[in-house]
């Protein structure tokens, strides 16, 4: 079994790899990295409570997957107090 501190550590590690490749890619973009637990829409919500713009990705679930799952997305573009921008993967 995985504890949350050993989620956390895997996800601060990753976002660090992710955030790098951007950084070097874009050198004057201001990147802040946070981990932070709780559900996700309701995370990033939060977080984007002072920001000018939230940007979210999109997994593509649609049709009854995306109903029956829900969508982060969806409920940060229903719920932000900023505008919020979905960018889908490339295919």
């Amino acid at each position: 079994m995985v504890d949350g501190e050993d989620l956390a550590d895997a996800a601060q590690q990753s976002l660090a790899g992710v955030v790098g490749e951007a950084s070097a890619a874009y050198p004057d973009v201001v990147v802040r990295q946070r981990v932070l637990r709780g559900h996700p829409a309701a995370v990033l919500i939060d977080a984007a409570s002072r920001a000018d713009l939230l940007v979210v990705g999109s997994h593509g679930h649609g049709g009854f997957v995306g109903a029956l799952l829900g969508s982060v997305s969806q409920h940060c573009a229903h719920h932000a107090t900023c505008p919020v921008v979905v960018v889908r993967a490339e295919r």
